[in-house]
């Protein structure tokens, strides 16, 4: 498990692994989760130099409550263009709760803009279809992840 920098030594309400030699990335979030927190991880994340150039990202975030407004997610989704991030994920997975829906669509839409294709789901197996994942592997990753979190 790789959890961010910004978090290490506290319990985290956000955390990834990276697998496929680079190429896939799944990412873990639960609680309450501060706005502070997901810009922090995201530009972590993006600095992660074991993620390839094209990986693809599968976010389950529907065990997380984001305090993030929505007139704050652009500030989210610019990590996405900031020249000194050192990869470039390009297939974007949200898994997300109905609470978090409408932000995690204009953080999709606005990702776009710096060559993410973003979808926001509501079924595993269907973000792991379009990312070309078996869900099965996913299901058992993410609850082990859940079963043995850092910190």
């Amino acid at each position: 498990m790789v959890p961010s920098p910004a978090f290490l030594g506290c319990v985290m309400p956000s955390y990834y692994e990276v697998y496929d030699e680079g190429r896939t990335v799944l990412e873990l979030w639960t609680g309450v989760v501060a706005h502070e927190e997901i810009v922090a991880q995201t530009r972590d994340q993006l600095q992660d130099t074991r993620i390839l150039p094209g990986a693809s990202l599968l976010v389950d975030a529907t065990r997380a409550r984001f305090e993030t407004p929505a007139e704050l997610v652009h500030e989210v989704s610019a990590e996405f263009g900031r020249p000194e991030r050192k990869t470039s994920i390009v297939k974007h997975a949200l898994l997300v709760n109905s609470a978090a829906w409408d932000r995690a669509q204009l953080l999709a839409r606005e990702a776009e803009g710096f060559g993410v294709t973003s979808i926001v789901f509501t079924s595993l197996d269907i973000a792991c279809q379009w990312l070309g994942l078996d869900p099965a592997t996913v299901r058992d990753r993410f609850l082990e992840m859940l079963a043995h979190p850092p910190g």
